[in-house]
């Protein structure tokens, strides 16, 4: 398994509860980083690919009807978190936007996907 596929996992495990922030995610690549000599913006973008490629969560805001997923690409989804992450210098700013396991996800953290 990949430090990326780590990475998802936990996020899953995370998103079994409740939504997960993305600052969730980049502070697990963070600590993988830190463990492995890794780049850790790397690790965030590829887990992200991941989770959407596989169609393991859901990205989107908090509103006024709960979670709300954006209707992007998973291509044009990955830009638009990037560029949120870089306009932060990648520090936790708490709800640049949010993840929502799917079906799909929660199989895979309770290990029959």
């Amino acid at each position: 398994m990949t430090e990326a596929h780590e990475i998802a996992d936990e996020v899953l495990r995370e998103g079994a509860d409740d939504w997960v922030p993305l600052d969730s995610l980049i502070w697990y690549a963070r600590e993988s980083a830190s463990n492995s000599g890794s780049d850790f913006k790397r690790l965030a973008i590829e887990a992200l690919e991941f989770l959407l490629s596989e169609e393991l969560v859901l990205v989107g805001d908090l509103g006024e009807s709960g979670f709300e997923p954006w209707a992007t690409s998973t291509t044009k989804t990955i830009e638009r978190i990037v560029a949120a992450c870089e306009s932060t210098d990648w520090k936790p700013s708490g709800g640049l936007c949010w993840l929502s396991t799917t079906p799909k996800g929660d199989q895979r953290v309770q290990g029959t996907g």
